[in-house]
């Protein structure tokens, strides 16, 4: 039952495990009935997102590993999201926003006990998938999650 998905996500969670979410994982939960997923996984409801179109993404924060070493500015065709409230309001680093209006595209989170989640709003299109900052990043988030980068 939903209950149990819930309490063992946050078991796994609080007891060190990883989670990566990508574009609509921020609409699995859209109320607020599980505080606890946008709380700790996606640090916001959803807001509203554009059609796919070109933008410029600026890093920050880029020493974080996720990020380190990725160029600055980083064009590419997405949609552009918003959320209801800031992720930093819920505990989250920022590393990185659209150059436009400076909404948030890509953010972290690290628990006392261990824990690490990773969501971007980026990923609609197919084509963000051969886009190789994208994939860097993506790749980088999964080992950043599973404790495998410092």
């Amino acid at each position: 039952n939903a209950a149990q998905i819930t309490a063992a996500i946050e078991a796994f969670m609080n007891a060190g495990g990883g989670w990566v979410g990508i574009n609509g994982a921020i609409d699995v939960e859209p109320t607020s009935k599980w505080a606890w997923y946008q709380n700790n996984l996606t640090g916001s409801l959803p807001g509203t997102h554009t059609q796919p179109s070109a933008g410029t993404v600026n890093w920050s924060a880029v020493d974080h590993p996720v990020i380190h070493g990725l160029s600055s500015p980083w064009s590419c065709t997405d949609e552009w999201y918003t959320t209801s409230s800031d992720p930093r309001a819920a505990g989250f680093t920022i590393l990185g926003s659209l150059a436009t209006g400076g909404n948030p595209v890509l953010w972290v989170k690290q628990f006392g006990t261990g824990g690490r989640s990773v969501y971007t709003t980026l990923g609609h299109p197919v084509s963000t998938y051969s886009n190789v900052n994208f994939t860097n990043v993506m790749l980088r988030s999964i080992l950043w999650t599973a404790n495998r980068l410092k």
